[in-house]
């Protein structure tokens, strides 16, 4: 049974991109009982991304670092779609203890975000899973 939303506010159209079938259909699930959000859809790879994004304009894009298509193929999408996509907040996941990875993230022009961390330190290359968000325009604070 979805969860009540606030009233006068729409739900909020997000995208879920992730190489595991088992936890995008879990994640996809929880979204689908919080009234708050509108589930456009899921993919596992790019193509059923880019797809999902074509279908109807979305607000978040939430997207694992390796899709079905290999390794870091999540990451590869990332500054495409920040480029052709500039108002849809992306939040990219990285489940992986590289360092590298959480490099290449940053380069992509992603900001940090880590449980594993506080808000006054970086997030460590060893916590798992870091995620990491982008978006246009300047940063609110929280």
């Amino acid at each position: 049974m979805p969860l009540p939303r606030q009233p006068g506010r729409k739900p909020i159209p997000i995208i879920v991109a992730d190489a595991n079938i088992m936890a995008s259909g879990f994640v996809c699930a929880e979204l689908k009982r919080h009234s708050e959000f509108d589930l456009v859809g899921c993919a596992t790879n790019v193509g059923e991304l880019a797809e999902l994004f074509a279908r109807r304009a979305v607000r978040v894009a939430l997207i694992s670092a390796t899709l079905q298509d290999g390794l870091l193929s999540g990451l590869g999408a990332f500054p495409q779609l920040r480029e052709k996509y500039p108002d849809v907040r992306l939040i990219l996941m990285i489940d992986h203890p590289e360092q590298d990875l959480v490099v290449e993230a940053f380069r992509a022009g992603a900001r940090a975000s880590s449980p594993a961390t506080s808000r006054n330190s970086m997030p460590s290359a060893s916590a798992s899973p870091v995620c990491t968000k982008a978006r246009s325009g300047p940063m609110r604070s929280r």
